[in-house]
C-alpha cells in the first residue's frame, strides 16, 4: 500500500477505508498511511470476510 498510495491517492485528505481478509494487516497499514500524512484512515473491522458472512454487496470487475 505505502509504495503505491501517494501516486493513486495525492490528497492527504481523501478518505481511506482499508480492508483485508480477516481484518489483522489492518493496524498495521493504517498506521502507516496516518505516519505518511493521510488524515482521513479508516478500518473496516473485521475486514472482508466479515463483509461477506453478513451477507452485504459484493461487486467485481476491474480494478
Amino acid at each position: 500500500i505505502e509504495r503505491d498510495i501517494e501516486k493513486r491517492f495525492p490528497d492527504l485528505n481523501a478518505e481511506l477505508v482499508l480492508y483485508c481478509g480477516g481484518g489483522s494487516r489492518l493496524a498495521l497499514a493504517a498506521d502507516n498511511l496516518q505516519k505518511m500524512g493521510y488524515r482521513n484512515v479508516r478500518s473496516m473491522i473485521g475486514g472482508f470476510r466479515s463483509w461477506r458472512e453478513a451477507g452485504l454487496p459484493v461487486e467485481t470487475g476491474p480494478a
